[in-house]
């Protein structure tokens, strides 16, 4: 009997309760209000709202980014990777592109129509090739 309960209790011990996973690169998802975004051109757009609408948007950004600004010089390293390449990893915000209903920002006169809008949905880990190739070398 003692050693079924034992049993069972390791089995329902979780080394990390919260989260079965864990990332390279760290990252939050959230839903957010926008009012101007960036379109597949690199042009700043005015996203369409009322007074009882705005648009969101699901992102995901990388840890780091929530936290320092969108820099490569700022961009933390990755977790996880070998000692011997962690100063050369660095975690990259990743972006994709989703449809909303926008106009060139600054054209008052102009319609809205729909438009690609740039958002971050994701963050990867990325090491430096030349590091990888003087590690392999040494192998």
């Amino acid at each position: 009997m003692d050693r079924r309960k034992s049993v069972v209790e390791m089995r329902t011990y979780k080394l990390f309760p919260a989260n079965y996973y864990l990332d390279c690169c760290p990252s939050v998802t959230q839903r957010n209000r926008r009012t101007f975004a960036v379109n597949k051109h690199g042009l700043v757009i005015e996203l369409f709202q009322t007074h009882n609408f705005t648009q969101e948007f699901y992102e995901t950004t990388c840890r780091a980014y929530n936290e320092q600004l969108e820099t490569s010089t700022n961009a933390t390293s990755c977790r996880f990777v070998d000692a011997r390449l962690a100063r050369y990893s660095r975690c990259i915000q990743q972006w994709s592109y989703v449809t909303a209903i926008a106009r060139l920002f600054g054209q008052r006169g102009e319609q809205f129509k729909l438009d690609n809008v740039r958002v971050p949905t994701g963050c990867k880990c990325q090491i430096l090739a030349s590091a990888v190739a003087a590690v392999e070398e040494h192998l």
